[in-house]
């Protein structure tokens, strides 16, 4: 394999520039104070949301 091979192209840059945005969005906002204010149900989606992005991000 070549090295060239092992850098991502520019969809896969794309990709990863809006997905570490998204984590990083949902971190913060989970990151807050207010967040744990909130419905058990809701602060489960956002919790679910920031693992099934980093699983993409892997």
């Amino acid at each position: 394999m070549k090295k060239e091979d092992l850098r991502p192209n520019d969809a896969e840059k794309e990709f990863l520039i809006l997905a570490y945005n998204r984590f990083y969005d949902l971190f913060e906002e989970i990151d807050s104070d207010s967040f744990w204010e909130k419905d058990g149900g809701y602060r489960l989606c956002k919790i679910k949301d920031v693992f099934l992005v980093y699983a993409e991000i892997l």
